[in-house]
């Protein structure tokens, strides 16, 4: 199970007028039809990515919920 850091996937725009929490979404997506993220990697945790985004723990969430809901990524 590889741990993965959100420099390797994720990319948030400030200037973009997609909302932060669906580029969360879209990044997540994106990175497992590229390959970079793999069935069992483990995606950085909620703190990591506010940390490292500056962003709300509520935006990491939502996605984080939003791909739970759609059965792309699973929470232990």
């Amino acid at each position: 199970m590889r741990k993965i850091q959100p420099e390797t996937f994720l990319e948030i725009n400030e200037y973009s007028k997609t909302p932060k929490y669906r580029q969360i979404i879209n990044s997540v997506i994106r990175g497992i039809e590229q390959g970079l993220l793999q069935r069992n990697d483990r995606l950085p945790s909620v703190n990591q990515l506010l940390i490292a985004f500056d962003i709300s723990r509520d935006t990491v969430v939502k996605a984080y919920d939003y791909l739970k809901e759609k059965e792309i990524i699973d929470a232990v």
